[in-house]
């Protein structure tokens, strides 16, 4: 492991600089619940592996303006994390740059030079609809309405995890609003708003992308929140449970094996 001196790219890099560079992009700096946590834990991550990190995020205030490659190059690190976005990019990345080790997030595709992170949500799903189970019975008059795009076979197959851990739970049953077509922007806000608006509610969002537009309708109502997203923006103050995917215990994983990709379980966080 080399710790203070680094040739990249024909550039000469001294000093103790860092060994391992987490990439993050303007997209993901956003949408952070809690930035300067989820830095402690990906140093912590790195230094259990034995890496000293930095975690990078570029000024650039938008994703056609960054250079990854510039960033990369002047930190000199050996192993690059990529943001979930850039890891979109990672196999120009990790072609661009093959003396280098890199960590991305969610791909398939096997580069030699690469270990891919994926997340499995359906345990850590199955505990959130048991816990909204334990919510509704908790307080009278309460009810859980589950908002699912159907049109999305990713949000089906999670919102029948979160089903299923709510049945074995229930006393009440869990009510379906389902899209049938792509949502749109108002139609999902104004269905949001009609049921918030209806006693005490947990609203549990399995809308993929639309769901941004369901919390901007859900911050102005009374009601309880249940998310599953890897990185939204701060949702409203009343979130009961987030079901996401820890990217620093993601990076662990991966700076533990030799394997060109590693599973991970996602988290249920109370908010």
């Amino acid at each position: 492991m080399r710790t203070c001196a680094l040739l990249l790219a024909g550039l000469a890099l001294t000093g103790c600089g860092p060994q391992l560079l987490f990439v993050g992009d303007p997209v993901l700096e956003t949408t952070l619940f809690d930035r300067d946590g989820f830095e402690r834990r990906v140093n912590r991550a790195a230094s259990t592996a034995g890496y000293r990190a930095l975690v990078f995020w570029p000024p650039q205030p938008s994703l056609e303006t960054m250079n990854v490659f510039s960033a990369i190059e002047a930190h000199g690190a050996e192993v690059v994390v990529l943001s979930p976005y850039l890891s979109l990019m990672a196999d120009e990345i990790a072609a661009r740059l093959p003396h280098l080790s890199f960590v991305g997030y969610y791909g398939r595709e096997v580069i030699p030079n690469l270990t891919w992170i994926r997340f499995d949500p359906v345990p850590a799903l199955r505990d959130a609809g048991r816990l909204v189970a334990e919510w509704v019975f908790a307080g009278a008059g309460r009810r859980a309405v589950m908002f699912v795009d159907e049109t999305n076979p990713v949000a089906r197959e999670e919102a029948a995890a979160f089903a299923a851990g709510y049945d074995e739970q229930a006393e009440v049953g869990l009510e379906r609003i389902a899209f049938s077509a792509t949502p749109a922007r108002e139609d999902v806000r104004t269905r949001v708003r009609s049921v918030a608006r209806d006693g005490d509610r947990a609203l549990v969002l399995m809308l993929g992308s639309a769901t941004g537009w369901a919390l901007e309708a859900a911050r102005d109502e009374d009601v309880k929140v249940v998310i599953r997203h890897a990185a939204m923006p701060d949702p409203p103050g009343q979130v009961l449970l987030v079901v996401q995917d820890d990217l620093a215990a993601g990076l662990s994983a991966a700076l533990a094996t030799d394997a060109p990709a590693v599973v991970v379980p996602s988290v249920v966080r109370r908010r």
